[in-house]
């Protein structure tokens, strides 16, 4: 059973989660690339549900190549990325289907839209600066138009989490509901909310580079991992972990017991 209750507690705990980690990776390489013919947004996840697991795959793979650098920091601002593709692959996954789906979308269409027309507002050298020409500008807002109406943006990442929790508890093994610690809603307070401060210029984010010296001096270094202090490999791989698991449910690959047969033998 996956449990969070000890991620990150030692060094040697951190080499399990690596190499299971590692394994999930190898997993998952065996099944892609795959491809599908999607016309629509009722056939959409045959292809959002594998690029949200290869986007997370990427992730992980990036995570643990920082920890032989002892780059912490750098990796649990990965980490909360990883976070919110988990979560969103949840949530997806949770009801497939087209109204999610059209959220998804929804959400895409008006985030391009905006930095569309926030970058126009700048220039350089005397001209326009463009991420999107005004036709495909013109092309986002005419999908963006043609969604059903009342079409909803997604929740956000809260509710995404609460309800993958309300979804998946009880039929992935070691989720709980989103009261308990070892849930997407908990992992949110803990993983995700919890280490903001490494992932923004804060005084807490800082930490990673100071070093405390006698008599109130301070010394500004790279980081260098003290010892004493968790990573957030071990909240990566249990991640992953549930994302395969849903993905089991919800895809029919991996194989559930290959998953848990990783974390078993790790």
């Amino acid at each position: 059973m996956l449990s969070p209750t000890v991620g990150g507690m030692s060094r040697e705990y951190e080499a399990g989660a690596e190499r299971r980690a590692r394994a999930m990776i190898e997993m998952v390489r065996t099944k892609l690339p795959i491809t599908a013919c999607v016309t629509g947004s009722a056939d959409a996840w045959q292809l959002a549900g594998p690029a949200l697991i290869a986007r997370q795959t990427g992730a992980l793979e990036a995570i643990f190549a920082l920890r032989p650098l002892g780059r912490d920091a750098d990796a649990t601002v990965l980490v909360r990325s990883l976070y919110d593709h988990a979560v969103t692959f949840a949530w997806l996954a949770a009801d497939p289907g087209q109204e999610r789906h059209r959220r998804f979308l929804k959400s895409d269409l008006q985030r391009r839209i905006d930095i569309a027309k926030d970058c126009r507002k700048l220039k350089h050298k005397g001209v326009r600066v463009e991420v999107a020409t005004e036709a495909e500008q013109e092309d986002f807002e005419r999908q963006l138009a043609e969604l059903p109406e009342g079409t909803k943006a997604m929740p956000d990442l809260i509710d995404r989490a609460e309800k993958a929790d309300l979804h998946w508890a009880g039929a992935i093994d070691g989720l709980a509901e989103s009261t308990g610690a070892n849930s997407y809603r908990g992992f949110y307070a803990i993983a995700y909310r919890g280490e903001s401060a490494i992932a923004h210029a804060t005084m807490m984010g800082l930490n990673p580079v100071y070093v405390d010296l006698p008599d109130g001096w301070k010394r500004v270094q790279l980081e260098e991992r003290d010892p004493d202090m968790r990573g957030p490999f071990g909240w990566a791989s249990l991640l992953f972990g549930l994302t395969l698991l849903v993905a089991a449910n919800a895809l029919e690959w991996p194989k559930r017991d290959a998953v848990l047969a990783i974390f078993a033998a790790q």
